[in-house]
Protein backbone atom coordinates (compact mmCIF):
# COMPACT_ATOMS: atom_id res chain seq x y z
CA UNK A 1 0.00 0.00 0.00
CA UNK A 2 1.19 3.44 -0.53
CA UNK A 3 1.84 6.05 2.16
CA UNK A 4 -1.04 8.59 1.43
CA UNK A 5 -3.94 10.46 2.69
CA UNK A 6 -5.22 8.70 5.68
CA UNK A 7 -8.53 6.56 4.82
CA UNK A 8 -9.52 6.39 8.88
CA UNK A 9 -12.55 8.56 7.74
CA UNK A 10 -14.10 5.83 5.63
CA UNK A 11 -13.84 3.12 8.37
CA UNK A 12 -17.55 2.18 9.58
CA UNK A 13 -18.95 -0.14 11.80
CA UNK A 14 -21.04 -2.90 10.25
CA UNK A 15 -24.59 -2.66 12.41
CA UNK A 16 -28.06 -4.75 11.96
CA UNK A 17 -30.84 -3.38 9.86
CA UNK A 18 -34.09 -4.58 8.16
CA UNK A 19 -33.88 -6.69 4.94
CA UNK A 20 -36.30 -4.29 3.44
CA UNK A 21 -33.88 -1.79 3.59
CA UNK A 22 -32.18 -3.81 0.75
CA UNK A 23 -35.15 -5.69 -0.37
CA UNK A 24 -38.48 -4.22 -0.08
CA UNK A 25 -40.03 -7.30 -1.59
CA UNK A 26 -39.18 -11.27 -1.37
CA UNK A 27 -40.82 -12.17 -4.49
CA UNK A 28 -39.92 -9.14 -6.59
CA UNK A 29 -36.35 -8.33 -5.09
CA UNK A 30 -35.09 -10.92 -2.93
CA UNK A 31 -35.74 -13.99 -4.80
CA UNK A 32 -34.54 -12.35 -8.43
CA UNK A 33 -31.22 -11.55 -6.54
CA UNK A 34 -30.66 -14.82 -4.81
CA UNK A 35 -31.58 -16.35 -8.11
CA UNK A 36 -28.24 -14.44 -9.89
CA UNK A 37 -26.53 -14.92 -6.73
CA UNK A 38 -26.55 -18.63 -5.11
CA UNK A 39 -23.29 -18.67 -4.24
CA UNK A 40 -23.88 -16.93 -0.86
CA UNK A 41 -25.45 -20.49 0.00
CA UNK A 42 -21.78 -21.49 0.04
CA UNK A 43 -22.19 -22.28 3.99
CA UNK A 44 -24.48 -25.40 2.82
CA UNK A 45 -21.68 -27.13 1.50
CA UNK A 46 -23.49 -28.51 -1.66
CA UNK A 47 -20.76 -27.02 -3.98
CA UNK A 48 -21.60 -24.31 -6.62
CA UNK A 49 -25.22 -24.41 -7.27
CA UNK A 50 -26.86 -22.94 -10.89
CA UNK A 51 -29.71 -21.94 -11.65
CA UNK A 52 -32.54 -24.10 -12.99
CA UNK A 53 -35.82 -21.83 -13.19
CA UNK A 54 -37.46 -19.23 -10.72
CA UNK A 55 -41.46 -19.91 -10.16
CA UNK A 56 -41.40 -23.11 -10.52
CA UNK A 57 -44.91 -24.76 -11.20
CA UNK A 58 -45.86 -26.75 -7.39
CA UNK A 59 -49.55 -27.82 -8.82
CA UNK A 60 -51.80 -24.33 -8.72
CA UNK A 61 -48.38 -22.40 -6.85
CA UNK A 62 -44.77 -22.02 -7.19
CA UNK A 63 -41.75 -22.72 -5.97
CA UNK A 64 -39.35 -19.42 -5.93
CA UNK A 65 -36.06 -21.05 -6.83
CA UNK A 66 -34.84 -24.13 -8.51
CA UNK A 67 -30.99 -24.73 -8.49
CA UNK A 68 -29.06 -27.81 -9.53
CA UNK A 69 -25.37 -28.87 -8.34
CA UNK A 70 -22.93 -29.55 -10.32
CA UNK A 71 -23.67 -33.34 -10.37
CA UNK A 72 -27.15 -32.61 -11.94
CA UNK A 73 -28.96 -33.22 -8.20
CA UNK A 74 -31.78 -30.52 -8.15
CA UNK A 75 -32.07 -28.31 -4.92
CA UNK A 76 -35.52 -26.59 -3.85
CA UNK A 77 -35.38 -23.23 -2.28
CA UNK A 78 -38.09 -21.54 -0.51
CA UNK A 79 -37.97 -17.95 0.64
CA UNK A 80 -40.35 -15.84 3.08
CA UNK A 81 -39.59 -12.67 5.00
CA UNK A 82 -40.45 -12.60 8.60
CA UNK A 83 -40.68 -16.21 10.16
CA UNK A 84 -41.51 -19.08 8.06
CA UNK A 85 -45.04 -20.51 8.06
CA UNK A 86 -46.70 -23.95 7.07
CA UNK A 87 -47.58 -22.87 3.58
CA UNK A 88 -43.67 -21.97 2.45
CA UNK A 89 -42.46 -25.21 4.11
CA UNK A 90 -45.36 -27.30 2.61
CA UNK A 91 -45.07 -25.98 -1.04
CA UNK A 92 -41.22 -26.49 -0.53
CA UNK A 93 -42.00 -29.99 0.30
CA UNK A 94 -44.31 -30.34 -2.64
CA UNK A 95 -42.07 -29.26 -4.89
CA UNK A 96 -38.96 -31.70 -3.78
CA UNK A 97 -41.27 -34.60 -3.40
CA UNK A 98 -43.29 -34.37 -6.29
CA UNK A 99 -40.66 -33.15 -8.93
CA UNK A 100 -39.18 -35.37 -11.63
CA UNK A 101 -36.33 -35.80 -10.93
CA UNK A 102 -37.16 -35.76 -6.97
CA UNK A 103 -35.04 -32.87 -5.57
CA UNK A 104 -32.36 -33.94 -3.19
CA UNK A 105 -32.32 -30.86 -0.95
CA UNK A 106 -35.23 -28.55 0.33
CA UNK A 107 -33.76 -24.89 1.32
CA UNK A 108 -36.22 -23.10 3.51
CA UNK A 109 -35.24 -18.84 3.58
CA UNK A 110 -36.89 -16.79 6.55
CA UNK A 111 -36.10 -14.32 8.56
CA UNK A 112 -36.87 -16.87 11.17
CA UNK A 113 -37.82 -20.26 11.91
CA UNK A 114 -39.76 -21.29 14.43
CA UNK A 115 -38.89 -24.26 17.30
CA UNK A 116 -41.49 -26.62 15.52
CA UNK A 117 -40.20 -26.39 12.17
CA UNK A 118 -36.63 -27.08 13.31
CA UNK A 119 -37.90 -30.21 14.88
CA UNK A 120 -40.11 -30.88 11.53
CA UNK A 121 -36.55 -30.59 9.56
CA UNK A 122 -34.53 -32.61 12.68
CA UNK A 123 -36.91 -35.59 12.04
CA UNK A 124 -36.85 -35.38 7.97
CA UNK A 125 -33.12 -35.05 8.10
CA UNK A 126 -33.11 -38.20 10.53
CA UNK A 127 -35.27 -40.17 8.18
CA UNK A 128 -33.76 -39.20 5.00
CA UNK A 129 -30.35 -39.89 5.98
CA UNK A 130 -31.51 -43.99 6.19
CA UNK A 131 -33.68 -43.93 2.96
CA UNK A 132 -32.81 -43.98 -0.93
CA UNK A 133 -35.27 -41.23 -1.76
CA UNK A 134 -34.85 -38.71 1.36
CA UNK A 135 -34.85 -35.31 1.13
CA UNK A 136 -32.22 -33.05 3.06
CA UNK A 137 -34.06 -29.86 4.72
CA UNK A 138 -31.78 -26.81 5.23
CA UNK A 139 -33.27 -24.23 7.33
CA UNK A 140 -31.52 -20.93 6.80
CA UNK A 141 -31.87 -17.68 8.36
CA UNK A 142 -31.46 -14.38 6.52
CA UNK A 143 -30.23 -10.52 7.69
CA UNK A 144 -28.78 -7.82 6.88
CA UNK A 145 -25.38 -5.84 8.02
CA UNK A 146 -24.59 -1.92 7.00
CA UNK A 147 -21.27 -0.95 6.93
CA UNK A 148 -20.69 2.49 5.53
CA UNK A 149 -22.90 2.95 2.28
CA UNK A 150 -22.50 -0.79 1.94
CA UNK A 151 -24.93 -3.30 2.90
CA UNK A 152 -23.46 -7.28 4.13
CA UNK A 153 -26.29 -10.16 3.58
CA UNK A 154 -26.00 -12.58 6.26
CA UNK A 155 -26.85 -16.43 5.55
CA UNK A 156 -26.90 -18.51 8.90
CA UNK A 157 -27.79 -22.28 8.51
CA UNK A 158 -29.82 -23.22 11.33
CA UNK A 159 -30.72 -26.82 10.54
CA UNK A 160 -29.16 -29.06 8.19
CA UNK A 161 -28.95 -32.76 7.46
CA UNK A 162 -26.24 -33.93 9.05
CA UNK A 163 -25.33 -36.51 6.19
CA UNK A 164 -25.19 -33.72 3.53
CA UNK A 165 -21.25 -33.27 3.47
CA UNK A 166 -21.51 -37.28 2.48
CA UNK A 167 -24.37 -36.79 -0.45
CA UNK A 168 -23.01 -33.30 -1.26
CA UNK A 169 -19.15 -34.10 -1.33
CA UNK A 170 -17.87 -32.79 -4.26
CA UNK A 171 -15.75 -35.66 -5.12
CA UNK A 172 -18.67 -38.39 -4.35
CA UNK A 173 -21.32 -36.68 -6.87
CA UNK A 174 -18.68 -36.42 -9.30
CA UNK A 175 -17.11 -33.21 -9.46
CA UNK A 176 -13.54 -34.71 -10.70
CA UNK A 177 -13.23 -31.93 -13.10
CA UNK A 178 -13.22 -28.94 -10.85
CA UNK A 179 -10.98 -30.92 -8.70
CA UNK A 180 -8.76 -32.11 -11.51
CA UNK A 181 -8.74 -28.12 -12.65
CA UNK A 182 -6.61 -27.51 -9.07
CA UNK A 183 -4.41 -30.18 -9.95
CA UNK A 184 -3.40 -28.88 -13.00
CA UNK A 185 -2.99 -25.87 -11.70
CA UNK A 186 -0.72 -26.67 -8.68
CA UNK A 187 2.89 -27.05 -8.97
CA UNK A 188 4.20 -29.89 -10.24
CA UNK A 189 6.09 -31.21 -7.23
CA UNK A 190 3.27 -30.92 -5.36
CA UNK A 191 0.60 -32.92 -7.78
CA UNK A 192 1.07 -36.43 -6.38
CA UNK A 193 0.46 -35.48 -3.05
CA UNK A 194 -2.44 -33.78 -3.54
CA UNK A 195 -4.01 -36.37 -5.33
CA UNK A 196 -3.24 -38.67 -2.47
CA UNK A 197 -4.96 -36.51 0.00
CA UNK A 198 -8.05 -36.08 -2.72
CA UNK A 199 -8.40 -39.57 -2.87
CA UNK A 200 -8.49 -40.37 0.55
CA UNK A 201 -11.24 -38.22 0.95
CA UNK A 202 -13.09 -39.55 -1.78
CA UNK A 203 -16.37 -42.03 -0.08
CA UNK A 204 -15.78 -41.14 3.21
CA UNK A 205 -18.83 -40.40 5.36
CA UNK A 206 -18.68 -36.84 6.93
CA UNK A 207 -15.60 -35.63 4.53
CA UNK A 208 -15.55 -32.86 1.60
CA UNK A 209 -13.86 -31.09 -0.77
CA UNK A 210 -14.58 -27.68 -2.57
CA UNK A 211 -12.78 -25.88 -5.00
CA UNK A 212 -14.30 -22.36 -4.42
CA UNK A 213 -11.14 -20.51 -5.51
CA UNK A 214 -8.64 -20.43 -8.74
CA UNK A 215 -5.64 -21.51 -6.07
CA UNK A 216 -7.37 -22.91 -2.85
CA UNK A 217 -8.90 -25.96 -1.86
CA UNK A 218 -10.56 -26.67 1.02
CA UNK A 219 -10.64 -29.94 3.33
CA UNK A 220 -13.99 -30.55 5.42
CA UNK A 221 -15.01 -32.92 8.20
CA UNK A 222 -18.33 -33.13 9.75
CA UNK A 223 -18.65 -32.12 13.34
CA UNK A 224 -21.56 -34.11 14.91
CA UNK A 225 -21.24 -31.78 17.93
CA UNK A 226 -23.00 -28.58 15.95
CA UNK A 227 -24.21 -30.87 12.47
CA UNK A 228 -22.05 -28.67 10.43
CA UNK A 229 -18.56 -29.29 8.04
CA UNK A 230 -15.56 -27.29 9.39
CA UNK A 231 -12.93 -26.34 7.40
CA UNK A 232 -9.50 -28.50 8.64
CA UNK A 233 -7.01 -27.33 6.33
CA UNK A 234 -6.42 -26.23 3.02
CA UNK A 235 -4.09 -26.53 -0.22
CA UNK A 236 -2.75 -24.38 -2.22
CA UNK A 237 -1.28 -24.44 -5.74
CA UNK A 238 2.14 -23.40 -4.42
CA UNK A 239 2.33 -26.48 -2.65
CA UNK A 240 1.27 -25.47 0.80
CA UNK A 241 -0.59 -26.94 3.49
CA UNK A 242 -2.72 -24.16 6.03
CA UNK A 243 -3.51 -26.01 8.83
CA UNK A 244 -6.72 -24.50 10.43
CA UNK A 245 -6.04 -24.80 13.74
CA UNK A 246 -7.99 -21.58 14.62
CA UNK A 247 -11.35 -23.18 12.94
CA UNK A 248 -11.22 -26.67 14.85
CA UNK A 249 -10.49 -24.59 18.66
CA UNK A 250 -12.90 -22.18 17.96
CA UNK A 251 -15.71 -25.14 17.31
CA UNK A 252 -15.06 -26.33 20.73
CA UNK A 253 -14.78 -29.46 20.38
CA UNK A 254 -12.67 -30.13 23.53
CA UNK A 255 -14.15 -30.61 27.29
CA UNK A 256 -11.24 -29.45 29.06
CA UNK A 257 -7.79 -27.28 28.34
CA UNK A 258 -5.79 -31.21 28.42
CA UNK A 259 -8.14 -31.88 25.18
CA UNK A 260 -6.53 -28.68 23.35
CA UNK A 261 -2.89 -28.98 24.38
CA UNK A 262 -3.36 -32.86 22.90
CA UNK A 263 -4.26 -31.40 19.65
CA UNK A 264 -1.02 -28.67 19.86
CA UNK A 265 0.96 -31.56 20.02
CA UNK A 266 -0.39 -33.78 17.12
CA UNK A 267 0.31 -30.96 14.93
CA UNK A 268 3.40 -30.41 16.70
CA UNK A 269 4.37 -33.98 16.03
CA UNK A 270 3.22 -34.49 12.66
CA UNK A 271 4.14 -30.92 10.93
CA UNK A 272 8.01 -29.97 12.30
CA UNK A 273 8.45 -27.59 10.14
CA UNK A 274 5.88 -24.95 10.20
CA UNK A 275 5.47 -21.60 9.87
CA UNK A 276 3.50 -19.70 12.45
CA UNK A 277 0.67 -16.90 11.85
CA UNK A 278 -0.74 -14.75 14.65
CA UNK A 279 -2.28 -16.70 17.27
CA UNK A 280 -1.04 -19.64 15.52
CA UNK A 281 -4.25 -19.57 14.28
CA UNK A 282 -3.41 -20.91 10.52
CA UNK A 283 0.01 -22.25 10.21
CA UNK A 284 0.79 -23.27 7.07
CA UNK A 285 3.88 -25.56 5.90
CA UNK A 286 5.30 -27.24 2.08
CA UNK A 287 6.66 -30.11 3.91
CA UNK A 288 4.30 -32.89 4.23
CA UNK A 289 3.50 -35.99 2.99
CA UNK A 290 -0.48 -37.39 2.07
CA UNK A 291 0.05 -39.96 5.16
CA UNK A 292 0.61 -36.75 7.78
CA UNK A 293 -2.46 -35.33 6.10
CA UNK A 294 -4.82 -38.00 6.45
CA UNK A 295 -3.44 -38.71 10.02
CA UNK A 296 -3.98 -35.13 11.14
CA UNK A 297 -8.15 -35.24 9.31
CA UNK A 298 -7.89 -38.61 11.31
CA UNK A 299 -7.46 -37.02 14.80
CA UNK A 300 -9.61 -34.10 14.16
CA UNK A 301 -12.50 -36.51 13.49
CA UNK A 302 -12.01 -38.21 16.50
CA UNK A 303 -11.70 -35.21 18.71
CA UNK A 304 -15.05 -34.47 17.36
CA UNK A 305 -16.60 -37.67 17.40
CA UNK A 306 -15.56 -38.59 20.90
CA UNK A 307 -15.03 -35.00 22.93
CA UNK A 308 -17.40 -32.62 21.99
CA UNK A 309 -19.38 -30.93 24.74
CA UNK A 310 -22.31 -32.80 26.55
CA UNK A 311 -21.03 -35.85 24.43
CA UNK A 312 -22.19 -38.44 27.68
CA UNK A 313 -21.97 -41.59 25.82
CA UNK A 314 -19.31 -43.59 24.80
CA UNK A 315 -18.61 -43.85 20.86
CA UNK A 316 -16.77 -47.25 20.39
CA UNK A 317 -17.16 -46.72 16.31
CA UNK A 318 -14.66 -43.48 17.30
CA UNK A 319 -12.36 -46.35 18.42
CA UNK A 320 -11.65 -47.68 14.83
CA UNK A 321 -9.84 -44.34 13.59
CA UNK A 322 -7.71 -44.26 16.65
CA UNK A 323 -6.79 -48.30 15.98
CA UNK A 324 -5.88 -47.42 12.50
CA UNK A 325 -3.88 -44.28 13.52
CA UNK A 326 -1.98 -46.27 15.40
CA UNK A 327 -1.77 -49.15 13.03
CA UNK A 328 0.07 -46.58 10.58
CA UNK A 329 2.33 -45.06 13.13
CA UNK A 330 3.77 -48.79 13.94
CA UNK A 331 4.20 -49.86 10.23
CA UNK A 332 5.91 -46.17 9.44
CA UNK A 333 7.98 -46.38 12.21
CA UNK A 334 9.06 -49.85 12.65
CA UNK A 335 8.59 -51.28 8.66
CA UNK A 336 6.72 -54.50 10.31
CA UNK A 337 3.17 -55.91 10.57
CA UNK A 338 0.64 -54.60 13.04
CA UNK A 339 -0.06 -57.72 15.46
CA UNK A 340 -3.13 -57.67 18.56
CA UNK A 341 -0.43 -56.70 20.94
CA UNK A 342 2.02 -54.07 19.46
CA UNK A 343 -1.33 -51.96 18.60
CA UNK A 344 -2.72 -52.11 22.60
CA UNK A 345 0.94 -51.06 22.84
CA UNK A 346 0.48 -48.45 20.37
CA UNK A 347 -2.98 -47.10 22.03
CA UNK A 348 -1.43 -46.73 25.44
CA UNK A 349 1.67 -44.90 24.01
CA UNK A 350 -0.58 -42.34 22.18
CA UNK A 351 -1.57 -39.84 24.56
CA UNK A 352 -4.88 -39.11 22.45
CA UNK A 353 -5.76 -42.95 22.42
CA UNK A 354 -4.70 -43.38 25.74
CA UNK A 355 -7.20 -40.56 26.93
CA UNK A 356 -9.78 -42.22 24.95
CA UNK A 357 -9.56 -45.70 26.54
CA UNK A 358 -9.41 -44.16 30.05
CA UNK A 359 -12.34 -42.05 29.12
CA UNK A 360 -13.91 -44.76 27.72
CA UNK A 361 -13.52 -46.60 31.41
CA UNK A 362 -15.21 -43.70 33.27
CA UNK A 363 -18.14 -43.71 30.94
CA UNK A 364 -18.80 -47.08 31.03
CA UNK A 365 -18.06 -47.51 34.62
CA UNK A 366 -15.72 -50.74 34.21
CA UNK A 367 -13.33 -52.42 36.41
CA UNK A 368 -11.35 -53.48 33.56
CA UNK A 369 -7.75 -52.07 33.29
CA UNK A 370 -6.58 -49.66 30.27
CA UNK A 371 -4.63 -52.78 29.05
CA UNK A 372 -8.07 -55.04 29.05
CA UNK A 373 -10.07 -51.98 27.17
CA UNK A 374 -7.52 -51.57 24.86
CA UNK A 375 -7.59 -55.28 23.83
CA UNK A 376 -10.80 -55.12 23.54
CA UNK A 377 -11.22 -52.70 21.07
CA UNK A 378 -8.42 -54.31 19.08
CA UNK A 379 -10.20 -57.40 18.93
CA UNK A 380 -13.77 -55.50 18.12
CA UNK A 381 -11.65 -53.44 15.07
CA UNK A 382 -10.57 -57.24 14.13
CA UNK A 383 -13.74 -58.26 14.12
CA UNK A 384 -14.78 -56.08 11.95
CA UNK A 385 -12.48 -56.47 9.55
CA UNK A 386 -13.89 -60.20 8.87
CA UNK A 387 -17.67 -59.58 8.31
CA UNK A 388 -16.60 -56.93 5.88
CA UNK A 389 -18.13 -53.84 8.13
CA UNK A 390 -15.10 -52.28 8.76
CA UNK A 391 -14.90 -49.14 7.07
CA UNK A 392 -11.08 -49.08 6.64
CA UNK A 393 -10.66 -52.66 5.63
CA UNK A 394 -10.15 -51.65 2.21
CA UNK A 395 -6.74 -49.88 3.49
CA UNK A 396 -5.15 -52.49 5.09
CA UNK A 397 -3.79 -55.91 4.22
CA UNK A 398 -4.00 -59.05 6.53
CA UNK A 399 -2.38 -61.85 7.08
CA UNK A 400 -1.52 -64.04 9.97
CA UNK A 401 2.13 -63.55 11.48
CA UNK A 402 3.38 -65.76 13.99
CA UNK A 403 -0.45 -67.09 14.31
CA UNK A 404 -1.07 -63.70 14.77
CA UNK A 405 -3.54 -61.60 12.92
CA UNK A 406 -1.51 -58.66 11.40
CA UNK A 407 -2.33 -55.25 9.62
CA UNK A 408 -0.45 -53.53 7.03
CA UNK A 409 -1.40 -50.08 5.46
CA UNK A 410 -1.84 -50.25 1.81
CA UNK A 411 -0.63 -46.86 0.95
CA UNK A 412 2.71 -47.62 2.27
CA UNK A 413 3.65 -50.13 -0.36
CA UNK A 414 4.71 -54.03 0.42
CA UNK A 415 5.84 -54.21 3.67
CA UNK A 416 9.20 -54.86 4.22
CA UNK A 417 8.92 -57.51 6.74
CA UNK A 418 6.86 -59.66 8.53
CA UNK A 419 9.06 -59.98 11.79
Amino acid sequence: MGTGESQVHRIAKQVGVDIRTVWPSEPKDFTPWLAENLDYLEDLQLGTLTLVRTEAPVGSLSLDILAEMTNGDRVAIENQFKAADHDHLTRGLAYAIGSSPQSKFLVVIAEHHKLEFKKVAEYMNSVGRDTTNGIGVYLVEVSVLQGGDSYFPQFNVVVSPTWASEKASLIQNGVTGRVDDFIEKANKASRPVFSEIIASFKDKPGRSITYNSKAVLSLYVLNPGTAKSLNIAQLSIDGTLTICRGNVLDSKPFEDEDMSEIFDSAINELFVDYKRTPKNYYPSTSIFSAIQVEDYVLRVENLFQSWIPNNRSFNMEASLTHISRVIRRINTKSSTWAHHGSIVDGLLKDPEANLFVKTANELQQSDWTSQQTASNMVAWWSQKYTVDRNPYKDEFLRMKVDQKYSYWAKELGEPKSTN
